[in-house]
């Protein structure tokens, strides 16, 4: 079933760069989620080396500051190693866990429709509920309940602009599962 699903998904992304509709209003979520797990992945890699730079930056200064202004005769050659040591330590940790750990980990589709659907108060539930369903295998139900909420999800997702969702999100570790 997830070859099935990882297919749509990439028909669907084949279509976005082509000016042909979506086919079915599931391919178009799919791929709005798709979107925006790749988006929120994105930032929080750009978050942590932004995080690195600025750690960086902060070293350096607080070094020359306490080397040549606080410290008389300047930081002992241990104590600068100590320094340097705690810096490549926490600049390991962050590496580790801000950058390679969300490029290695799934971003639930779960997540990713919380997401979009708590910058925008159209949805109403309706994403989370049909990813929800999806996830169950009852999305493939001919029920006019379940296409309902799918053709809501789909005309909501059509109506706002899917990049800008995420742009409030800054912590990736509870959706990677």
């Amino acid at each position: 079933m997830a070859g099935t699903a990882e297919s749509k998904v990439a028909a669907a992304r084949r279509q976005v760069a082509s000016p042909v509709p979506y086919l079915e209003y599931d391919e178009f979520v799919e791929v709005q989620i798709a979107k925006t797990r790749d988006s929120l992945r994105s930032n929080e890699v750009i978050t942590a080396l932004t995080q690195l730079a600025v750690l960086w930056v902060g070293y350096l200064l607080l070094v020359v500051i306490l080397d040549h202004w606080v410290v008389d005769r300047g930081l002992s050659p241990q104590v600068r190693m100590i320094l340097l040591l705690g810096l490549i330590a926490l600049s390991g940790f962050i590496t580790f866990r801000h950058i390679l750990w969300p490029l290695f980990r799934r971003i639930h589709p779960l997540y990713a429709a919380r997401v979009i659907e708590e910058s925008e108060s159209q949805f109403q539930g309706n994403l989370v509920n049909w990813i929800d369903l999806k996830e169950a295998g009852r999305a493939s139900e001919t029920s006019a309940a379940v296409r309902a909420i799918e053709k809501r999800a789909a005309v909501g997702l059509d109506r706002i602009d899917v990049d800008r969702s995420e742009e409030h999100t800054s912590e990736l570790q509870s959706p990677c599962n």
